[in-house]
């Protein structure tokens, strides 16, 4: 017997859009579902066994613990995203997975079965394939910014990519609501916090941006590359 608040679950998540009802009850018998609060900490392999993890609600941040320790966020997962890597590549041992949103829904499937499943449902392996290269994408993107920008020109870079993605425009402001720390942006853009605390000081003084533990304000988007 299937839950119908999993199916709904299923059914709206991007990667399902144009799969059929009955290939989509296929795909659910082999989904596990969970629900964790935030601060939560999800495995992203268990024992010998592969995985695929798609985020149905909420905010998950991927860390990667580097040779002296340091835990550097890899990126934000989001709603509608796969979290992890590809799951035809190696999992990452000291790749970790943490909720920051108040809670997180997603489902898992063997990335075995996700490969059988994917040669029996076209549409499935299209829209993970498009999923995949968007991934890919923003990796890319983020080691061009981390290769040929300097710090403060990274943390506006992030500040505008974050608005375009949540902000809500307020006249010429516009607002996000906020879920990360100082610690966790200067984690994203490669620096350390004290960095990023100083580059905020000078934003908010030059009226570029207002930093809160609730929202984050850009007072005009426009600005944020004359401020580099």
């Amino acid at each position: 017997m299937y839950s119908d608040i999993n199916y709904l679950y299923l059914k709206n998540h991007s990667i399902m859009e144009g799969i059929a009802k009955e290939a989509l009850y296929d795909i659910l018998n082999q989904a596990v579902f969970f629900r964790k609060k935030k601060t939560e900490k999800i495995p992203l392999s268990l024992n010998s066994v592969s995985k695929v993890y798609f985020l149905i609600k909420g905010k998950i941040k991927i860390t990667e613990t580097d040779s002296k320790g340091r835990e550097i966020i890899k990126y934000i997962s989001k709603e509608n995203d796969i979290i992890g890597g590809h799951p035809s590549s190696q999992q990452v041992s000291n790749e970790s997975a943490q909720v920051i949103s108040n809670e997180a829904i997603y489902f898992t499937i063997n990335q075995n079965i996700i490969e059988a499943l994917s040669l029996s449902i076209p549409k499935l392996a299209l829209n993970l394939s498009i999923t995949y290269g968007k991934m890919l994408l923003n990796t890319q993107e983020k080691y061009k910014m981390l290769a040929f920008m300097d710090v403060k020109e990274r943390v506006l870079h992030f500040f505008k990519n974050w608005a375009e993605e949540e902000g809500v425009n307020h006249g010429s402001k516009t607002v996000i609501k906020n879920y990360l720390t100082h610690n966790d942006i200067a984690s994203i853009v490669c620096t350390c916090r004290q960095t990023v605390t100083s580059i905020l000081n000078e934003l908010k003084n030059n009226g570029v941006i207002s930093y809160s533990r609730k929202e984050v304000v850009i007072e005009d988007i426009s600005r944020i590359n004359l401020a580099a």
